[in-house]
């Protein structure tokens, strides 16, 4: 019970102060691996970093529904997710 409690409160501080729960991403590695996202070049150029992070996510888990998509997204990690957001959102 108390496990739960303590679980609880955490992530209702998260929210609360507005803890980021996506990891960092790394623009350097995002370029190399967007090369694979060649169907969307210029594309996705100055998206916002949350809204590619959850698309992606939301691709990968099957929320989103996209046979190629879920594909590609499905051998990308949380890392990789965040890595290609930094990247297209730097390109502005």
């Amino acid at each position: 019970m108390l496990k739960k409690l303590v679980i609880t409160f955490i992530l209702g501080m998260m929210v609360f102060t507005g803890a980021n729960l996506f990891a960092a991403g790394n623009a350097t590695n995002g370029e190399k691996l967007a090369q694979g996202c060649k169907c969307h070049k210029g594309e996705l150029d100055g998206w916002p970093e949350e809204k590619i992070t959850q698309t992606l996510l939301d691709f990968k888990s099957g929320k989103r529904i996209n046979k190629f998509m879920n594909k590609k997204a499905a051998g990308l990690s949380d890392q990789d997710i965040a890595d290609i957001a930094t990247w297209f959102a730097s390109q502005k």
